[in-house]
């Protein structure tokens, strides 16, 4: 656990947890290099300005979206935080007309199909 991470995310529009909630990724990591928090930003600015903070701390963060390909490629060795996009989940805009959908870095590939589906559409993705 990064010992000053308290007042290096003080401030800033995030949510900052413990990592317990996404445990189920911690055999990507050696036990002793787990990272310890989870900094989620409610906006992109916010998430700007976390990563600045956390870059002036010295604080090793690794992006999170929901966990599901964080295996894949190549894993680093640790870190102290996730940086996540779970509160950066919305869909923007869709325009069914233009076959066309704007979603922020957090929205599931499911609820967008969801809400394409709704238009009659579907995301071509598997």
């Amino acid at each position: 656990m990064h010992k000053d991470m308290p007042h290096i995310v003080s401030g800033l529009d995030a949510d900052v947890r413990s990592s317990e909630g996404v445990a189920h990724l911690a055999s990507t990591f050696a036990a002793d290099r787990w990272p310890a928090h989870v900094v989620a930003p409610s906006t992109y600015e916010a998430a700007a300005q976390a990563l600045e903070a956390l870059a002036r701390g010295r604080v090793a963060a690794i992006p999170l979206g929901r966990g599901s390909k964080q295996t894949l490629g190549n894993l680093p060795s640790s870190a102290d935080a996730f940086l996540s996009t779970e509160r950066l989940a919305g869909i923007v805009e869709h325009s069914p007309h233009n076959l066309t959908v704007t979603v922020q870095a957090g929205a599931g590939v499911e609820d967008v199909q969801a809400a394409v589906g709704a238009s009659g559409q579907m995301l071509p993705l598997e």
